[in-house]
């Protein structure tokens, strides 16, 4: 679950998208903030440390954000489940 953006995504959408594993390319279906940071959080190992790789996920994009000067570039609430524990 997420509510949330990516300040100003447009000029930072390529950078971000680069870093995604190419892997995992093929799955990407849209164009918007949410599943970039989706597939970037699977990049960084969401489906074994979810935990790490959300942290990891967003400290990327304020890196990134920051880059470009974007003031706050990530705003975000986001809950993660395996199934069966949130």
């Amino acid at each position: 679950m997420h509510n949330g953006l990516i300040r100003e995504f447009p000029p930072v959408k390529r950078e971000l998208a680069l870093a995604i594993d190419e892997s995992l390319f093929p799955s990407i279906e849209g164009t918007t903030d949410w599943e970039t940071m989706f597939y970037l959080a699977l990049t960084f190992g969401l489906e074994d440390d979810p935990v790490d790789a959300v942290e990891r996920m967003v400290g990327f994009v304020e890196e990134t954000g920051e880059r470009h000067r974007i003031e706050d570039p990530i705003q975000m609430t986001v809950a993660t489940t395996d199934g069966r524990s949130v």
